[in-house]
């Protein structure tokens, strides 16, 4: 079979990979390790049509993995998900269906992971498909 005509759902077209190098993020800071729900506030709000979530270094050298991302916007409702689309991921481990898309596919068992070889700085970029003001991640 010619590998060319092999079906990937991933999500890595380097034309969609965007150049984060001049870029000032919203915010910064680091997770705990572990599961669970964690939060981020951006401290200010801030107004887009895509997020970026960027990692540089998992706690324990294991692959990244993310589920079940929620935007509120500046009155502290949720934004809707169901037309967000994964514009780039730069590893998504298709073994376990584990899709840039499983972060936010409304299926709390799913969610995004990492290839084990993958190299560092990981990167999910989400389009919301319309600009809003957001408060928290």
């Amino acid at each position: 079979m010619d590998d060319t005509l092999v079906k990937t759902n991933k999500h890595n077209n380097i034309g969609n990979r965007p150049d984060l190098n001049s870029v000032i993020p919203v915010t910064t800071g680091a997770m705990a390790s572990g599961n669970g729900w964690q939060s981020v506030k951006f401290g200010n709000s801030a107004t887009g049509r895509y997020i970026a979530l960027q990692c540089f270094d998992t706690q324990d050298g294991t692959p990244l993995s993310v589920a079940e991302i929620y935007l509120r916007d500046v009155n502290g409702q949720r934004i809707a998900r169901d037309q967000w689309q994964v514009k780039y991921a730069n590893s998504e481990n298709e073994k376990g269906n584990h899709t840039g898309d499983k972060a936010f596919d409304l299926q709390e068992s799913t969610y995004w992971q990492t290839e084990e070889s993958a190299e560092m700085p990981h990167l999910l970029v989400i389009s919301l498909m319309f600009s809003y003001s957001e408060e928290e991640l």
